[in-house]
């Protein structure tokens, strides 16, 4: 999921008038006069691989079994000198 995540930033700014085309597509003045709409699929991937992954996280979380770890005893009192 990581992989596909980051391919796709990479792609979302490599499109043409993509991310910097944001705001003139909601009438904002920029240095960018028309929007590239094909930025709008990286994005859409960006925000499904991200929802997928915080709700997996979540849905694992809940089925998770805590294990007890026995640890030893910490040493009592006594000569720790060399």
């Amino acid at each position: 999921m990581m992989v596909v995540w980051a391919a796709c930033w990479v792609w979302a700014l490599l499109v043409p008038n993509g991310i910097s085309g944001i705001p003139a597509a909601f009438g904002f003045k920029t240095h960018v006069k028309e929007f590239n709409g094909i930025v709008l699929v990286p994005i859409a991937i960006l925000a499904i691989v991200w929802l997928y992954s915080v709700l997996s996280v979540g849905s694992q979380a809940k089925v998770a079994r805590v294990t007890k770890v026995d640890r030893p005893k910490p040493p009592g009192e006594g000569n720790f000198e060399l």
